[in-house]
């Protein structure tokens, strides 16, 4: 099972060693890849165990217009079908991974994607512009 973590309202190098520390504490929840991305606001990680898109699924995963950011932990047991319906919305995806479909899913319903998605997943959203 992947990891994932945060800080938020840190000066972004001590933020970035913050996030460096849980990362490498939580390496066994994740060997296959390692991600971050930090701003001035937030610095989020995530470690991740490959079971889906064993290539292309690292994180942390951008939206298409790359405003918004996203690392997840979990599974999204009907993802295939939302992503089909989402892909005839207009969506692009670039992984294969259960994953992506959440931040299109947001792009397209905001807090209501929650309610269209069925698993066991935790994930954080960063606006990038905020």
């Amino acid at each position: 099972m992947c990891g994932i973590c945060g800080v938020i309202g840190k000066e972004r190098q001590q933020g970035i060693r913050y996030v460096d520390t849980m990362l490498g504490n939580s390496y066994h929840r994740g060997p296959d890849s390692e991600g971050k991305y930090s701003d001035e606001s937030i610095c989020l990680g995530v470690r991740r165990l490959s079971i889906i898109d064993l290539n292309s699924g690292h994180q942390p995963i951008y939206s298409e217009d790359k405003k918004l950011v996203m690392v997840v932990n979990g599974e999204i047991y009907n993802y295939f079908l939302l992503k089909q319906q989402l892909i005839a919305c207009g969506h692009i995806f670039n992984t294969g991974t259960d994953a992506e479909v959440i931040i299109h899913l947001y792009q397209e319903y905001g807090r209501e994607s929650l309610g269209r998605l069925k698993g066991m997943f935790s994930f954080v959203i960063w606006g990038k512009d905020r």
